[in-house]
């Protein structure tokens, strides 16, 4: 019998091309080379393809610059592992917030409400025009807890913290202050309460005896004022004993507030009664920091 011819075929561009007759030692020899693709495979320098003996399928010898700690980073070699890439941080360098804290965790506040600044974060100069007592309330009365025995209701007397914040909140001066605590207070108990600490500042925003001094210098009878005057003589009397300082149009409603039951005249009293609202809202403003 002849001997068997084969024929090779070769591949180019797409097309297929039957070539002539070749040897059969030679093509025992041929051998198929498959090239790995270029779009899931790093490049042709770093990998080789080969075919070990009895293998299922191609293993890849990988360049060792791909090898990072030890590790390899190519998915094909056997226990290689490919990290994740790290997400796209789009904050520009902001620290990522800090978790919040579980339930039931404590919390800072930087704010106790026992504090006299959380009193002042609480009302404002509207609140103070507009609700003038519950304001002092709410401040006041956080201030009073934050002194010894102010949570269970009662102060004593000799708390050093509370005789210095009503001499500096009100008209009472240090050589009355004992004689006034007594008097609110009672010999008895020597114990101060909230109501009575209200009573204090409110009573005192201002000096009874300024008070009347002021009015008898702005009478002409002595007994009354034109509403027109009144306006006028608590503002000055405003700027020098209390030291207040505001814009007109706060003082336009300071005294729009104070004034509202005015008549075309005002009385010796009713100057009196305005004066001391008067003193109740620039203390309390000032207290509060706020204009």
């Amino acid at each position: 019998m002849g001997q068997a011819v084969s024929s090779e075929c070769t591949c180019q561009d797409g097309l297929f091309t039957m070539c002539g007759p070749q040897d059969p030692n030679a093509e025992a020899e041929t051998t198929l080379r498959a090239q790995p693709n270029p779009s899931a495979y790093p490049s042709a320098s770093q990998v080789a393809p080969s075919y070990p003996g009895g293998s299922d399928g191609p293993t890849f010898a990988v360049d060792p610059a791909l090898r990072q700690d030890g590790v390899s980073s190519f998915p094909y070699e056997e226990g290689g592992f490919i990290a994740p890439p790290p997400a796209e941080d789009f904050r520009g360098g902001v620290p990522a917030p800090a978790p919040m804290p579980s339930q039931g965790a404590a919390r800072y506040d930087p704010f106790p409400s026992s504090s006299p600044a959380a009193a002042q974060q609480e009302v404002s100069a509207d609140d103070i025009l507009s609700n003038l007592e519950g304001s002092e309330d709410v401040m006041y009365g956080n201030v009073f807890a934050t002194f010894p025995g102010g949570l269970n209701g009662k102060v004593g007397l000799d708390c050093m913290a509370m005789r210095d914040f009503i001499c500096t909140n009100s008209a009472v001066s240090m050589e009355d202050i004992d004689m006034e605590l007594i008097k609110v207070a009672g010999q008895d108990d020597m114990m101060m309460s909230r109501e009575g600490f209200l009573h204090l500042l409110r009573d005192f925003s201002v000096s009874d005896s300024d008070v009347i001094s002021h009015f008898m210098g702005l009478s002409a009878d002595s007994e009354s004022l034109s509403s027109e005057e009144c306006r006028s003589g608590l503002l000055l009397f405003a700027q020098e004993k209390l030291h207040a300082s505001y814009s007109d149009e706060r003082w336009e409603c300071i005294f729009n507030t104070v004034m509202w039951d005015a008549g075309v005249t005002v009385s010796m009293e009713q100057f009196m009664n305005y004066a001391k609202q008067t003193g109740r809202i620039a203390r309390l403003l000032r207290f509060a920091q706020v204009q």
